[in-house]
């Protein structure tokens, strides 16, 4: 990154800066400063005063959030040393993952169009049974007709005879 050039104004006083952060960065800083130096301004104090107790307090912040990250760091060290292999881990799974979900995408479409044709089956079975009982109740009128033609026969022969 280069360098930049900048000006900050801290309690209404410009100061020149050169630096590599972002102009983004350094304005937020100076921000910061200046509302620390606001925050204890007072008619009491002489301006070198006021920055020495600014000072002060982003330091007693600086120390406490450093005490905080101490012991956040403790607390979680396992977790932050488990971290890199978690990761990996989780990586592979995301790799096996997409090789599982193309397998089960296409079983799932595999089984869409079995049930699809599970159901023209289904209606094939249906027709089927259909055709089957009008053929059974054909089969019995045919064995009816085939018996009445056999009696009607005999009453012809029987007929037949008498004359």
């Amino acid at each position: 990154m280069s360098e930049i050039r900048l000006e900050v104004k801290i309690d209404g006083v410009k100061y020149p800066l050169v630096t590599k952060e972002s102009k983004e960065n350094i304005e937020n800083i100076a921000a910061y400063v200046d509302k620390k130096i606001q925050d204890v301004k007072s008619d009491r104090l002489t301006f070198d005063r006021q920055l020495v107790l600014a000072c002060l307090n982003i330091a007693d912040e600086y120390m406490k959030d450093k005490e905080s990250f101490k012991k956040f760091y403790e607390e979680n060290k396992e977790a932050i040393n488990e971290y890199p292999a978690l990761k990996e881990d989780h990586d592979n799974f995301k790799n096996e993952y997409g090789s599982y979900k193309e397998k089960y995408d296409q079983a799932a479409a595999e089984n869409t169009e079995l049930k699809a044709l599970l159901q023209d089956k289904d209606k094939e079975i249906l027709e089927l049974s259909k055709e089957e009982t009008d053929s059974k109740k054909l089969r019995d009128k045919m064995k009816t007709l085939q018996k009445q033609v056999m009696d009607l026969t005999k009453e012809n022969e029987l007929l037949k005879g008498k004359l």
